[in-house]
């Protein structure tokens, strides 16, 4: 059920970014965040038997997931700023 929920959220990021082209010219960091949480979604998926006794596939995916939270923190925050420079004329950025 979850690799389905991340599939739809990923083609719902995806298309909606390519919906305003000229909104989000930063979709780079979006598509990233959407493939690189789906390949860990992939990666729990098939999951394999422990290395070393340690080092097992959720151990992965919690090494793995501050960069997608990292690059979708980014998205919003360019695209906060951007949608405040549209709305509020005397916004300036910090």
């Amino acid at each position: 059920v979850m690799v389905v929920l991340g599939c739809v959220q990923s083609i719902c990021w995806w298309k909606h970014c390519a919906e305003n082209p000229a909104r989000y010219n930063w979709m780079f960091w979006t598509s990233n965040a959407c493939v690189w949480v789906a390949a860990i979604l992939f990666e729990v998926y098939f999951d394999f038997p422990p290395l070393w006794k340690i080092l097992d596939a959720h151990a992965i995916w919690h090494a793995l997931t501050p960069v997608p939270s990292w690059l979708f923190y980014s998205f919003l925050i360019r695209d906060l700023t951007e949608e405040a420079r549209t709305c509020l004329p005397t916004f300036k950025t910090v």
